[in-house]
């Protein structure tokens, strides 16, 4: 909307410059069709950098250890964060930032807490280094298909997936342990959509005898699954 306005005042901008242009005589015409060149070029140009920062993009670089509680609620324009110097996301930090669709969390990330990206609907990929180890009810009401979970993780929220069928979810460690996330506890996918709607959950040979025997109380409904 800022890019229009500057544009629509460029006319006004013309016409007052061509009665400056009158009223100083023709011996200054060629100085002011140089100013009216220089001036529209400059109004252009400034336009578009004005509508690139307040509409097109907004990337944001968080420099502390812990995000603050609703700290981009319902940001539509976000569209990227960079989490390397972040440890804790806090709860309900980019939550209905429907801008986001994808979110990398590098090495220093090593606790996301509840709801912080509930509603984010847009959201396609989501992607861990090795070293996160607490995964609480992040992503509630988000429609992600795939999400892997790295080997460091080694706690997990309950009720993480409430609502989410025919989605995958990948561990690449053994079987975490689960954690209230606000003192009622509930497995990871608490909802029964039935056979092969429920969500798939597939991990490493080596643990699926450790994932069998806490599928009830951690994992939930769901078709597990080895690789």
């Amino acid at each position: 909307s800022v890019f229009w306005i500057v544009l629509l005042l460029q006319p006004i901008n013309t016409i007052a410059y061509i009665f400056d242009g009158f009223f100083k005589g023709m011996g200054d015409a060629k100085l002011l069709l140089n100013n009216l060149i220089i001036s529209t070029f400059l109004g252009f140009i400034a336009g578009l950098i004005i509508n690139w920062i307040f509409s097109a993009r907004f990337v944001y670089r968080y420099e502390k250890k812990t995000t603050n509680k609703q700290l981009f609620e319902n940001c539509s324009k976000l569209k990227y964060v960079d989490f390397n110097k972040v440890e804790i996301v806090d709860e309900e930090s980019f939550q209905w930032c429907t801008g986001l669709t994808s979110i990398h969390f590098p090495s220093s990330v090593r606790t996301l807490m509840p709801f912080a990206f509930q509603g984010c609907n847009n959201l396609e990929s989501i992607t861990f280094d090795e070293g996160i180890e607490t995964v609480y009810g992040s992503f509630s009401g988000s429609i992600i298909p795939t999400i892997t979970l790295p080997a460091s993780v080694k706690w997990i929220g309950d009720s993480w997936y409430t609502n989410h069928d025919n989605m995958t979810l990948i561990f690449k460690g053994d079987c975490p342990s689960l954690v209230s996330t606000y003192g009622s506890v509930h497995p990871i996918f608490s909802v029964n959509y039935g056979g092969d709607s429920n969500p798939l959950v597939r991990v490493p040979m080596e643990y699926y005898e450790n994932y069998l025997a806490n599928q009830e109380t951690v994992l939930g409904y769901c078709r597990l699954s080895t690789y």
